[in-house]
């Protein structure tokens, strides 16, 4: 799965847009995208975007901030998609 059809005319040079590339690869699959995930490629992608619009470049660090998102349940500091829809998030 590929970054750059998520990225529309976004102005990043060729080694954030590698990072950015390797980053969301390793989420979507920590994520399982590809089967039964709790994200969309698209929020994936653009949570990434948005990391790297802050300054973050390493791709480590890039998913490792993407995964605690999508990881954390509503009340710290996540966006609420810590689960699959209608199973409890773990605490």
């Amino acid at each position: 799965m590929s970054i750059a059809p998520f990225l529309s005319k976004q102005p990043f040079d060729p080694e954030t847009t590698e990072a950015m590339g390797v980053a969301f690869d390793a989420v979507c699959r920590a994520l399982a995208i590809d089967t039964n995930g709790i994200a969309q490629p698209r929020i994936v992608a653009r949570k990434i975007i948005e990391l790297a619009q802050m300054g973050i470049r390493d791709p480590d660090d890039l998913c490792t901030r993407a995964l605690e998102t999508f990881q954390s349940g509503p009340g710290n500091g996540g966006n609420g998609r810590g689960a699959p829809s209608g199973q409890p998030s773990a605490k």
